[in-house]
């Protein structure tokens, strides 16, 4: 999950992006969000315990398809498992892979 909260917000629970379709450290569209389990009174106010606990169920889903970590960037970052390397997944292996 750290990888996700690097990439899509450098760690920033409060951080908005894509035009304000996106919120919070994982950088979820409301409709992801929901998905999750998530709901859409809380989806800007969440906390980060809570936004922890939507990615859990995210990558949950993500590993139920596939263990590929090209095919789990890119069903979070684009809404399929496709194979296709672009920037997100080599940014997302090169962070996945760092050791701490």
């Amino acid at each position: 999950m750290k990888t996700f909260a690097l990439i899509e917000s450098s760690n920033n629970p409060n951080a908005i992006g894509d035009g304000g379709k996106a919120y919070g450290l994982y950088q979820f569209h409301l409709a992801r969000w929901l998905e999750c389990g998530g709901t859409k009174e809380n989806w800007r106010r969440a906390t980060r315990t809570e936004q922890d606990k939507i990615m859990r169920t995210a990558l949950t889903r993500y590993l139920a398809r596939t263990s590929d970590l090209t095919k789990i960037a890119n069903y979070h970052n684009m809404g399929n498992p496709s194979s296709k390397v672009t920037l997100y997944t080599r940014k997302f292996r090169r962070i996945y892979n760092e050791k701490d």
